[in-house]
């Protein structure tokens, strides 16, 4: 059964003085729960555009993303942040943590957000986390006190903070060297064998897509294959 579908969406964006530019157009795909795949295609193609639409940071112009049978086309604002907050964890190229906090509160924060947990609780599971993604010893690391490929573990971590139905990164390696992308990559693909993590990645990087389950090519603007 499907987690992830998207139906004939289409994004335009307005140009000023022309006809508005379409970065996508009518794409349709399906996503399995526990998958682990990649989204390929050259730059300008509409890959990242995908991504955001497909993990709620963006409306398509047309056309229905379903995730877990809930319509995110047809949401507000309002909705689809608390969606994303519950569902949707995000990892992008560069690791976005707060420098002045350490690891373990870096992890800690977006279950604190939600309200739910003590924060005695939040700090279990950021510890459990942290420890997943190798980084137990780092939990009062500050960013700056740790390596690149860290970072993005710490980043990782973070986005599996609220335990998502489906993990979205976008060129999560993009910053790394050869070394470190091997190691975020296995980080990945054992999350998802491990936990059974649905997990969709942008990358422009033919070794990462070679180890996804299945890769998903777009090109200006459609699936291609």
């Amino acid at each position: 059964m499907s987690l992830l579908e998207a139906r004939g969406v289409t994004k335009e964006l307005a140009v000023a003085g022309a006809p508005p530019a379409r970065i996508l157009d009518g794409v349709s795909l399906s996503v399995a729960r526990g998958e682990f795949v990649a989204i390929t295609g050259p730059s300008g193609s509409g890959k990242s555009t995908l991504l955001y639409l497909l993990g709620g940071l963006d409306h398509p112009t047309a056309g229905e993303i379903l995730l877990d049978g809930r319509n995110l086309a047809a949401m507000d604002d309002e909705a689809l942040t608390l969606l994303r907050n519950e569902a949707i964890g995000f990892v992008y190229q560069f690791h976005f943590l707060l420098p002045e906090f350490t690891a373990l509160e870096n992890v800690m924060m977006p279950i604190l957000a939600g309200g739910r947990t003590t924060r005695k609780e939040a700090m279990a599971r950021a510890r459990d986390l942290l420890g997943e993604v190798g980084l137990a010893d780092r939990l009062d690391h500050l960013p700056r006190q740790l390596s690149g490929g860290q970072q993005q573990r710490v980043s990782i971590a973070r986005a599996l903070a609220n335990k998502p139905l489906l993990l979205c990164a976008d060129e999560p390696t993009g910053n790394l060297d050869t070394a470190n992308t091997e190691r975020i990559v296995d980080l990945l693909l054992t999350l998802n064998r491990t936990m059974n993590q649905t997990v969709l990645v942008v990358t422009h990087e033919g070794s990462v897509a070679d180890r996804a389950g299945r890769e998903i090519r777009v090109v200006d603007g459609k699936v291609a294959s």
